[in-house]
């Protein structure tokens, strides 16, 4: 390949992956005000998901740059605001995380409450449903892996499609 090629390729690859981490800020500040409105049923599970995403692709992007970059000083500085990102979703992740038990305290819950199952089959019972749900959770959490699968093979296909345009 030309120089030419392998240059534009690199300036593609740099652009994607700077506009993927916008495209996770934007997913980030949408799904914050979702959680403001009490749209989430699990308000840090929502946040966790966004927050990853916004980690995700500061790591793309800071790999982008590697190919050509290497070690240079740009380089180092992309890294590093990497790694403010990181730390910036953490400490919101955090602070979720936070008002969350401090939500199930102010509700009456604990994390070390002992549950009362029973004896014989009542404590069958429980331990079934217990299982079951775990079970239909599994389920439903590969389900949803699949369907992220596909959406990101769709926007794989559609990013190089485009890109041969």
């Amino acid at each position: 390949q030309s120089t030419w090629a392998t240059a534009s390729d690199f300036t593609e690859g740099l652009i994607s992956a700077a506009q993927r981490v916008g495209a996770e800020c934007r997913q980030l500040v949408d799904v914050s005000g979702e959680v403001i409105k009490g749209q989430h049923k699990d308000p840090s599970l929502a946040l966790k998901a966004a927050c990853k995403g916004v980690s995700t692709g500061a790591v793309h992007l800071v790999t982008a740059g590697q190919i050509s970059a290497g070690d240079s000083k740009p380089q180092q500085e992309l890294q590093r605001a990497a790694g403010d990102v990181k730390s910036a979703t953490k400490a919101l992740l955090g602070v979720a995380e936070d008002r969350k038990k401090a939500q199930a305290a102010a509700a009456g819950e604990a994390d070390d409450e002992e549950v009362d199952i029973g004896e014989g089959v009542g404590a069958n019972r429980a331990d079934f449903e217990s299982q079951l749900r775990i079970l239909e959770a599994q389920r439903a959490l590969e389900e949803a892996r699949r369907n992220r699968e596909k959406l990101n093979r769709a926007k794989y296909k559609k990013e190089q499609a485009a890109g041969r345009s």
